[in-house]
């Protein structure tokens, strides 16, 4: 594994990228890196290639770099208990709401915002949707529950993209008053509200 984030172009024979697809093992390894392709091998031996700007390699890549940003984060934490000791996640949401580590993953505690493995956020939630998310939980209050799309939160146009990928991710849903778009929160995103310190059980 890497100690930093990489790119294309640290592609070498020997370094190992996280498979991102289901079942051949959890890691690549590059074995050659052509013009246009790289070779990789997967841990039960076969090789493939793939475009350097395609899907597998992209995602294998941000993978890593997603794992080397989890490892780095858990590195500097040295207690992941509360004072009663239940356990807290790595991002350091309450622990009320998070899954406790299992024999399959002693060190992983988790909250709603993270996958089993505490590598990823649920669904490739990223971390600018989950701001945005944050953003509107804590803004909440100021609408009765149910915040304006367009109230006290200036949207981009990326932001309107983290918005939907929000709603797709079955954190909220938005609807139309009068032309004007305000969001209800579902009790996923409820409990990823709670998780971050944020009570949205009222509304």
């Amino acid at each position: 594994m890497t100690s930093k984030p990489i790119t294309t172009e640290d592609l070498k024979p020997g370094v190992q990228l996280v498979n991102p697809y289901p079942g051949g093992g959890e890691y690549w390894t590059v074995v050659e890196v052509r013009t246009d392709d790289v070779v990789i091998r997967w841990e039960d031996g076969h090789e493939t290639s793939g475009t350097l700007t395609g899907s597998g390699i992209t995602n294998a890549i941000m993978r890593t770099n997603m794992r080397t940003e989890h490892e780095a984060a858990m590195a500097q934490i040295t207690d992941t208990s509360d004072d009663q000791g239940n356990p807290v996640c790595w991002c350091g949401a309450s622990a009320e709401y998070v899954n406790p580590a299992t024999d399959a993953s002693p060190a992983m505690a988790v909250c709603p915002a993270h996958t089993a493995d505490g590598y990823a956020p649920i669904s490739s939630l990223t971390p600018d949707s989950l701001a945005l998310f944050l953003a509107y939980a804590d803004d909440a209050g100021n609408w009765s529950g149910n915040p304006w799309v367009d109230g006290n939160i200036s949207l981009s146009a990326a932001g309107r993209g983290n918005l939907t990928d929000l709603k797709r991710k079955g954190l909220l849903e938005t609807q139309t008053d009068d032309g004007d778009a305000y969001i209800i929160f579902t009790d996923a995103g409820k409990a990823l509200a709670a998780a971050h310190g944020i009570d949205l059980s009222w509304c």
